[in-house]
């Protein structure tokens, strides 16, 4: 199995809407990783669907919130938390606090590396996000 049919396979047109993203994106790198030889080639920082609040949720009290509502939505724990998908690599975020401020997180989640995707956020969803993660992963 070469790349292409391991990305057409992980990524095709009937079983991409029935996968989340982050399946997704591991199967892809899992396959492709695979199919190279042990070396997986950067996957492409295509931009995500926008992460944009659903009508009936309701406004969120504190730039926290929403980012708490944004972790659980964008399903950063898939990749940050746990290895749900085997083979992935799991990134955690604990002390980010001592690597981190509010203003570099925030422009962090504007361009993250790879294989981190890229959500579509505006500057506040990007600054919640980012206080909800530095209140959450903290020092001890």
């Amino acid at each position: 199995m070469n790349a292409q049919s391991c990305a057409a396979l992980a990524t095709g047109p009937r079983r991409d809407a029935a996968r989340p993203a982050r399946v997704r994106t591991a199967l892809l790198l899992l396959c492709t990783t695979l199919a190279c030889g042990g070396e997986a080639p950067a996957p492409p920082a295509a931009p995500m669907p926008s992460a944009a609040e659903p009508p009936d949720a309701g406004p969120p009290a504190t730039p926290e919130e929403t980012g708490r509502r944004l972790y659980a939505r964008l399903e950063c724990a898939g990749c940050h938390e746990s290895a749900a998908v085997p083979g992935l690599i799991v990134t955690p975020l604990q002390d980010l606090d001592a690597r981190y401020d509010e203003e570099r997180l925030t422009a962090f989640l504007a361009a993250p590396p790879s294989p981190m995707p890229v959500f579509e956020l505006s500057r506040d969803e990007r600054r919640g996000l980012a206080a909800y993660l530095l209140s959450r992963f903290r020092e001890p």
